[in-house]
């Protein structure tokens, strides 16, 4: 469990580093709304490896995945510290990615491997250290601005908070396999089955729900603060409202337990697709800056359920799919990852404003909401 939640910390990085960075970036590197946009979704364009890594996780066990994927995570991010230009950024954060994109599917089945009859707590649980890691890079960068820290370093202390979950993999036992029993579904047999595709795309959905407004916040932010501050003065209520998100995110991912027992999984699902689609929508309205910032993090808190829960439930459904059925989740949802970011970034050059461009990600909550209530049915 203690290499699964180092491990989690790091995947925040694709999500904190580039935003809190990206304004510093943009200015060092002349980038537009819509190079940003492909700069943030960079980390998750490698979204087939997880198909691989799971299928090699089934047959030769965790460890020297997590070894590989810890390397190739560090070496991107000290890499991207380096970028000179848009197109060196760009591989920099791929490479980056693609430790990231070996890494996701392998620790949540380690966790439902060890703690079988508590999937979907254990894996809340460790879903909340992604928040924790999102909190910690964002207030860091924020409030370490002002004594020299510069987007460069960021991204070189990264890639130095990268080695302790290598080093815990390579000491610590970890479980043999993901699936229970002798017997593992293949994935053929998943692939017949309906409940496992609307699965699979209402985490495509979530995905985008969250990793839009995540990896636009701080810049959103920075567009609303008065101009005369500077742009090291703008970075510390961009961070406060990341930070924000990110400490909201994990109090929902610990209530999630509580909420889901009590309402259901479907249930829990729509009303927090309600509370995305309203706040979304809310952002592009009339109202002040505190207003704006506080429906984002109320988003936070709202799909806070949606990832570890959804994968939980795939675990219970099909409890003998081992890790190639978290890799085709995986795989599906690292496709919405990839999409929102750009998709804004792109939405805000055509908009000419960041406001519009995050209202209209409102759409994948509203068509989350339909997902749900086909849940309900099965």
């Amino acid at each position: 469990m203690t290499a699964s939640c180092l491990a989690m910390l790091t995947l925040s990085f694709s999500v904190a580093g580039p935003a809190m960075c990206m304004p510093a970036m943009a200015r060092d590197l002349h980038l537009g709304y819509a190079e940003q946009g492909l700069l943030f979704s960079a980390p998750m364009w490698p979204f087939a490896l997880p198909l691989l890594a799971a299928a090699l996780a089934d047959r030769v066990g965790f460890r020297g995945l997590l070894l590989l994927a810890c390397v190739t995570q560090a070496a991107g991010w000290l890499l991207l510290a380096e970028a000179r230009s848009f197109h060196e950024a760009i591989g920099a954060a791929v490479l980056a990615g693609i430790g990231g994109s070996i890494l996701e599917p392998l620790l949540t089945p380690m966790v439902c491997a060890v703690y079988p009859e508590r999937r979907a707590k254990m894996a809340n649980f460790l879903h909340a250290f992604y928040c924790v890691g999102l909190v910690g890079v964002a207030l860091g960068v924020a409030f370490l601005v002002p004594a020299g820290l510069t987007w460069r370093w960021t991204f070189r202390g990264l890639g130095v908070l990268c080695v302790p979950y290598g080093l815990a993999s390579a000491i610590l036992a970890l479980p043999a396999q993901a699936h229970r029993g002798p017997v593992r579904l293949k994935a053929r047999t998943l692939a017949r089955q309906p409940v496992f595709w609307l699965l699979a795309l209402t985490l495509a959905l979530a995905a985008a729900t969250e990793l839009g407004p995540g990896n636009w916040l701080p810049s959103f932010v920075e567009s609303l603060a008065p101009a005369g501050g500077g742009p090291d003065a703008r970075l510390v209520p961009a961070g406060l409202g990341l930070a924000l998100f990110g400490a909201l995110m994990a109090a929902g991912r610990l209530a999630t337990s509580a909420l889901g027992s009590r309402l259901g999984v479907p249930r829990l699902l729509m009303l927090a697709a309600a509370v995305s689609t309203v706040c979304l929508a809310a952002v592009a309205l009339p109202l002040g800056t505190v207003w704006r910032i506080s429906c984002l993090g109320l988003v936070g808190f709202a799909v806070a359920c949606f990832w570890p829960t959804l994968l939980a439930v795939a675990g219970d459904r099909f409890p003998q799919a081992g890790a190639s059925m978290f890799s085709v989740l995986s795989t599906v949802g690292g496709m919405g990852c990839a999409a929102a970011p750009a998709a804004l970034g792109y939405l805000a050059g055509v908009l000419g404003s960041l406001a519009p461009a995050i209202a209209c990600l409102a759409v994948a909550p509203a068509l989350i909401l339909v997902a749900g209530a086909c849940l309900r049915r099965t």
